[in-house]
């Protein structure tokens, strides 16, 4: 694994195939992201979606009756990233959502004020889009 406070590096123009590593190195962040906020993501569900064609990620709630559990996840979409920055960006973009909720589940901040103070503690972009030339 990874010593404390290391970050993985991926080459340029990584493909997520190893879904185990790709999911190694996300939780490697998030849980340095954890110590740097304070707030326990361990509880959240962390996957891989070859299915994603029109976007990096998402943080989904999911709640099926209201006597149920939430269950909380994060996907990332299976596609090359151009960059391990916008790899990084991403996974930290979807955390944000997911620190906001753990902190404030009764609003959505979706990607307002507070989602981007949030944004900006972890260390990425508080965009809610990449343009396509990014891509």
């Amino acid at each position: 694994m990874f010593q404390k406070g290391e970050r993985p590096v991926l080459s340029e123009g990584m493909f997520l195939k190893d879904k185990d590593e790709a999911l190694k190195l996300i939780r490697a962040e998030y849980d340095r992201l954890d110590a740097l906020t304070g707030v326990d993501t361990s509880c959240i569900e962390i996957k891989i979606s070859g299915r994603l064609k029109r976007r990096y990620g998402y943080f989904s709630i999911y709640r099926k009756n209201i006597f149920s559990k939430v269950r909380l996840s994060i996907v990332i979409a299976t596609m090359t990233f151009r960059s391990s920055e916008l790899f990084y960006d991403v996974i930290r973009h979807e955390y944000a959502h997911a620190v906001c909720y753990l902190r404030d589940p009764r609003h959505r901040h979706n990607h307002d004020r507070v989602w981007k103070a949030v944004c900006k503690e972890v260390g990425c972009t508080p965009r809610a889009t990449f343009k396509a030339a990014e891509d």
